[in-house]
């Protein structure tokens, strides 16, 4: 396993979490560790869509690049 999974995996151990991932700004998963009830397709959709917006909601407040 590369370092990367395996913090993934080790955050997933702690109470509460049902599953960690690593997005790219596009939208397309590096890596992951989630529940069987999480599809990774779904996360990493809602991760570039929460991304997407933060960004355009910065650089419109004049607090973003």
């Amino acid at each position: 396993m590369s370092k990367i999974q395996d913090a993934i995996v080790e955050l997933r151990r702690a109470p509460g979490v049902k599953g960690a991932a690593v997005i790219t700004a596009d939208g397309l998963v590096a890596a992951e560790s989630l529940s069987t009830d999480l599809s990774s397709d779904v996360v990493a959709g809602l991760s570039s869509y929460v991304m997407m917006t933060t960004n355009r909601s910065l650089t419109e407040g004049g607090l973003g690049q």
